[in-house]
């Protein structure tokens, strides 16, 4: 009754909602990860998903490179190193589930690139159920982080103690119309940085961010942090297509 599945290699990654771990789409340049996979099938509705990954490093990153149009492969290291996972339990309509995420991300510098050094350990917890015609759904996730960044990519820059969260409400009915119309009201809120000696701002990883704050090309300063973002939503779907 259970069920074993694992992939290693290169591969995109959307995992959960997917706020963390994405292959952000509308993008050219999307997100991908060497590393291993594996998805377990449980008994009573249980599932899980684990990862040991080395996100790629988009390349060229040096202004000069991208200037002269030089073209450079993508590359990972241990320098920067993603794992984690989540555990899900589907309720008893099958539209709706609990999952409960943790993911820790590793980075430090390398000879080529400075980095903030993070080490950020994010827990998370979402409730869902998918929309339906003539039903209501809804979706409630928070995360928590913790860990440690440098101020600044300078060598001798303080180190500060991070506690940043995020939380993302919404509530939505669907209609019992052709175009199927769905209704909703949402609110996003990520903590910013404040006074003391904790940083503040709550990083998303390598989450996507179109659908909740629209595409990324063209709203890039609209991120997931110091963000407090009520919203109302309207999706219709006039043809098949």
């Amino acid at each position: 009754g259970t069920k074993l599945g694992l992939q290693a290699g290169r591969f995109t990654l959307n995992l959960g909602s997917p706020r963390l771990v994405a292959a952000d789409d509308y993008r050219n340049t999307t997100n991908g990860y060497t590393g291993i996979r594996a998805d377990l099938g449980l008994p009573n509705n249980l599932s899980a998903t684990l990862v040991y990954t080395l996100p790629q490093v988009r390349l060229p990153h040096k202004r000069a490179d991208i200037v002269d149009n030089r073209v450079k492969f993508d590359r990972e290291s241990f320098d920067l190193v993603l794992w984690g996972g989540l555990v899900t339990k589907k309720l008893a309509d099958k539209r709706g589930a609990i999952e409960l995420s943790y993911y820790h991300l590793g980075e430090r510098d390398s000879l080529k690139l400075a980095t903030r050094d993070r080490s950020l350990d994010t827990i998370g917890l979402r409730l869902y159920r998918d929309p339906a015609i003539g039903r209501a759904d809804f979706e409630s996730e928070s995360f928590y982080q913790s860990g440690s960044v440098r101020a600044s990519l300078a060598p001798t820059a303080t180190t500060l103690g991070v506690a940043a969260w995020f939380a993302h409400l919404e509530a939505g009915y669907t209609f019992r119309h052709p175009w199927s119309p769905r209704i909703a009201l949402e609110l996003d809120y990520a903590s910013g940085d404040g006074r003391g000696g904790k940083f503040g701002r709550f990083d998303t990883l390598f989450g996507m961010r179109r659908a909740d704050l629209a595409p990324a090309g063209l709203y890039n300063a609209v991120g997931r942090a110091n963000l407090i973002a009520p919203g109302l939503r309207v999706e219709a779907g006039p043809t098949k297509r």
